[in-house]
C-alpha cells in the first residue's frame, strides 16, 4: 500500500507497469475511491496504458489490471536477426 496522493500514485503506476511489461503480471490499486483525484488519476493512467492493460474484477474500492507482456520486444527481435534488424 503506497501513498495516497494522485502524483505519487501516478508515478508508482508508471514505474510498475514498465517492470510488469517485461514478464506480465497484475497491477492492483487499493483505495481507488479514496478521493476524486485518485479515481481520476487511475482512470487516466488506464486510458494512456490501454494497449498493455486489461481490467479485471477485484475487490471493493480497488482497480485491478492484468499487464500483458509482449511476446518479444523490438530489441530482442533485432538481436535475433528478426524483422527490424540493423
Amino acid at each position: 500500500d503506497g501513498a495516497h496522493t494522485a502524483h505519487d500514485v501516478l508515478l508508482d503506476a508508471v514505474l510498475a507497469v514498465r517492470l510488469l511489461r517485461e514478464a506480465g503480471g497484475r497491477l492492483i490499486f487499493d483505495d481507488y475511491d479514496y478521493t476524486v483525484d485518485m479515481h481520476e488519476t487511475i482512470d487516466a493512467f488506464a486510458r494512456l496504458h490501454a494497449p498493455w492493460l486489461t481490467q479485471v474484477a477485484c475487490g471493493w474500492a480497488q482497480a485491478c489490471f492484468v499487464v500483458v507482456a509482449p511476446l518479444s520486444s523490438p530489441r530482442q527481435q533485432q538481436s535475433a536477426g528478426g524483422e527490424g534488424a540493423l
